[in-house]
């Protein structure tokens, strides 16, 4: 269900893979689908506290690499929202993917895949969304970067397997947080949250 139009909502945008659930590699099957400690518990104070969840995707990878086709990821989808459901989050979740690999030879490039802005464009649109009042939180710095190029008020990275992933010198000065998982970023979040302006 969309929500409806008027007053304009604030988000979460969440990675997925590395950030809601194990990324094993190119997942590709319900099987893969491993939630990380804590998750669903944050998923569900979140909503408790107005946000809109808005989880996203790059699957070109498992496309290219692990034969994922659109059927696949629409069994790979209603598999992640049954699990998410099935512990204890409400079913107003609502996800994004892009399924573009790039094509470097012939330089052709898809407007969704992250960092990319065309997911996170979509789901403003769709959604209902301010930017202003949303945040983002993702294990790669390719997960924030679009979300900075659409204005939320703040963007957290959390560590992949104890450690940052991608973080290089010359995006240091990337105004970002970070911290060690979900649950620690959602705390951060509502720290900013409350802050007065």
């Amino acid at each position: 269900m969309i929500p409806m139009k008027g007053s304009k909502n604030k988000a979460l945008f969440i990675d997925i893979d590395g950030t809601v659930v194990e990324d094993v590699g190119y997942v590709s099957e319900p099987r893969d689908l491993k939630l990380l400690p804590k998750v669903t518990q944050t998923l569900v104070k979140a909503q408790n506290a107005g946000f809109l969840l808005v989880f996203h995707s790059n699957k070109g990878g498992a496309f290219q690499k692990k034969g994922l086709t659109e059927r696949g990821l629409r069994l790979l989808d209603t598999a992640f929202r049954r699990l998410l459901v099935n512990n204890g989050v409400k079913t107003k979740v609502y996800t994004y993917y892009c399924s573009h690999y790039p094509d470097t030879e012939n330089q052709i490039q898809c407007v969704c895949r992250k960092p990319k802005t065309g997911l996170f464009d979509k789901a403003i649109k769709e959604l209902n969304i301010d930017p202003k009042i949303s945040f983002a939180i993702g294990d790669k710095i390719s997960d924030l970067l679009p979300a900075l190029a659409v204005s939320v008020k703040r963007v957290v990275l959390v560590k992949r397997n104890g450690e940052y992933f991608d973080i290089k010198k010359s995006e240091d000065k990337i105004n970002i947080d970070r911290c060690n998982n979900l649950s620690e970023a959602f705390e951060i979040i509502l720290s900013l949250e409350q802050k007065v302006v």
